[in-house]
């Protein structure tokens, strides 16, 4: 998987596979607050906070329930550069 990446896949990436596979087969976790009022929710998102110059900001893996590891891994990557690279204002 290593060499199909061109890097190798970290804690994180797993970490989020394996949220999202729990919430997806215990879909009673999968909720949100709203108010008073729990919502359940339907897709599979996973959150991670990255730090960066302007403080912590939270990339979301959308239909993380969906995808592999490798996908997981690269779109992780991507986010937090993003995240990172993200001007101060």
């Amino acid at each position: 998987l290593a060499a199909e990446l061109d890097f190798n896949v970290g804690y994180n990436d797993l970490l989020i596979k394996l949220v999202a596979h729990a919430l997806r087969e215990l879909p009673y976790m999968n909720v949100r607050l709203e108010g008073e009022l729990i919502r359940h929710l339907r897709e599979v998102h996973v959150a991670l906070a990255v730090d960066t110059d302007r403080g912590l900001l939270v990339p979301v893996i959308r239909h993380a329930d969906r995808k592999g590891v490798a996908a997981i891994a690269r779109e992780l990557r991507e986010l937090v550069e993003r995240a990172r690279r993200c001007p101060t204002s």
